[in-house]
């Protein structure tokens, strides 16, 4: 399993409410982004897998105090 899959997988298994509001890239954060290449995917996965790994940290603490 390449490390991308890995971190799609790890995305996919944190249970984790859809707040678009608050933790999306908007239209126009994407359309900056690729004034700079055609790096997009990688970028919103690596949102994705920071945010996912942010939530895990905040539930951890939570329960662990």
């Amino acid at each position: 399993m390449s490390e991308i899959e890995k971190m799609k997988r790890y995305i996919e298994r944190t249970n984790i409410k859809d707040n678009s509001d608050a933790f999306c890239m908007r239209s126009r954060d994407v359309v900056t982004l690729l004034t700079y290449g055609d790096q997009a995917d990688a970028i919103m996965l690596a949102f994705d897998y920071g945010r996912a790994k942010g939530y895990r940290a905040a539930k951890a603490e939570v329960k662990h105090g």
